[in-house]
């Protein structure tokens, strides 16, 4: 890595173009977002959720966010693009509490639903879990389940924590993929 420090320096958006093009510094790039604008975020939260634990959930919810559309990102625009994430991700927070809802923990990733039995989404689930295993499902299980939260997660496996939101996101992907098979779901 002999232009380790080039991204360093780099504007909001040549990271954030870094992080749309996945290439191999993508983590590195998000990371490198996240110590500009996690603390920033949080406080945004904070004050406007009812716990810490919502608000760190909602910064999670953003990071998630950025990372699956940063393609998205209009040249120039990135903490206005940035901030309406987070503004949108809190409406629908404050518009779910107001219902009460709940939705299960696999179709919060999009999974269609489909009048099944209790019983069998969630044997359908646990076989996932069990099948998948590997690091992104076992982070995803740390801080979607466990409650963790993801700077302690990063600091455990010595790894960046945009290197953790990466793992939820793609661990929930492929948990979605699974239980959709298992319930031979389409899309």
């Amino acid at each position: 890595m002999r232009d380790a420090g080039r991204l360093t320096g780099a504007s909001d958006e040549v990271l954030i173009s870094v992080v749309a093009s996945r290439e191999e510094r993508a983590d590195e790039a998000l990371e490198g977002l996240h110590e500009r604008y996690a603390a920033r975020l949080l406080s945004y939260f904070c004050t406007h959720s009812r716990s810490k634990a919502d608000a760190e959930d909602l910064a999670q919810n953003v990071w998630t966010q950025v990372f699956q559309s940063a393609g998205q990102c209009q040249r120039g625009e990135f903490r206005k693009w940035f901030f309406t994430i987070a503004l949108n991700k809190l409406r629908d927070h404050q518009r779910r509490r107001r219902s009460h809802a709940t939705v299960p923990f696999f179709e919060a990733e999009g999974a269609v639903t489909v009048d099944f039995d209790h019983d069998e989404r969630k044997n359908a689930l646990e076989e996932c879990l069990k099948q998948i295993g590997g690091e992104f499902v076992a982070t995803l299980i740390k801080v979607k389940l466990e409650g963790l939260p993801v700077n302690e997660i990063a600091e455990k496996y010595k790894i960046s924590n945009a290197a953790v939101y990466t793992r939820v996101h793609r661990g929930l992907q492929q948990i979605a993929d699974c239980v959709k098979a298992k319930l031979k779901l389409t899309e």
